[in-house]
């Protein structure tokens, strides 16, 4: 289960003490698929590889159409993001590290919305840097490097918790905030060790995680995808637009 909401107790109000059980056996998985080893030679730092699978509630070959129909899920809670795989343009709900909760979900939408949904799976490669850096600034890289997991891991428990109704909308924006601010002191802490401009061969990596941080300042500002879409919605977004964002990068890196 994420430490997120432990962490910041104090912030949230302590939204947390009715945890419901759904909520519990969706969020036990997160965190669990992201270990970014250290060297202790602090001569490679890793991002493990894992999977991700994304309910798609629709899908199309032309984008335009795509996005035109998302507007309709995200009224209604669904993230809306739009995912392209296997030469279609997916109107995705939501993304989990863990089958069973996702295809747990996919039954609950089925259920209570009467949708029908295809569950897609997508592998996110490893990624490994080398080098020679000291102790600290091989901490420093390791969280840089797993920033936007972390980040979605964070968004992705304030949503589940929101849509179980553990808090209400003004906790999770809070919540938001922080992890945000947490994003904002890992770029510090690197940009603090590290000599600018940043090295060539971490300056993908910084960039990633620079374009990520941006995705989440949108998301505290409550900058919405579209005027209609509500705050579960634009949770899920958001998470998605930075999981996507990994998973090009990802690609990039082979």
């Amino acid at each position: 289960m994420t430490n997120f909401f432990k962490k910041h107790k104090k912030t949230l109000l302590g939204c947390v003490a009715s945890l419901s059980a759904l909520a519990i056996l969706i969020i036990a998985n997160c965190l669990a698929n992201f270990i970014v080893p250290t060297n202790n030679l602090s001569s490679q730092v890793q991002a493990n590889e894992f999977e991700m699978y994304l309910i798609s509630l629709s899908k199309s070959q032309v984008e335009s159409e795509a996005r035109s129909h998302a507007e309709d899920f995200q009224i209604i809670g669904a993230g809306g993001f739009i995912w392209e795989k296997d030469g279609y343009f997916h109107i995705i709900s939501s993304g989990y590290l863990n089958k069973p909760d996702a295809e747990l979900v996919q039954n609950s939408i089925k259920l209570n919305q009467n949708l029908d949904s295809e569950l897609l799976s997508v592998k996110f490669d490893s990624i490994s840097i080398y080098g020679n850096w000291q102790t600290e600034e091989s901490k420093a890289l390791s969280a840089l490097l797993s920033s936007c997991t972390n980040f979605y891991c964070n968004i992705y428990d304030i949503a589940i918790s929101l849509d179980t109704a553990v808090c209400n909308e003004t906790t999770a924006k809070l919540a938001v905030n922080s992890a945000h601010h947490d994003f904002s002191t890992t770029l510090a802490n690197f940009n603090t060790l590290f000599s600018k401009p940043c090295p060539e061969n971490l300056s993908s990596i910084y960039n990633l995680a620079v374009q990520g941080y941006k995705i989440g300042e949108k998301l505290a500002r409550e900058e919405k995808v579209n005027p209609n879409q509500n705050y579960s919605s634009l949770l899920k977004y958001r998470y998605l637009e930075v999981m996507n964002l990994y998973y090009n990068f990802c690609l990039e890196d082979k």
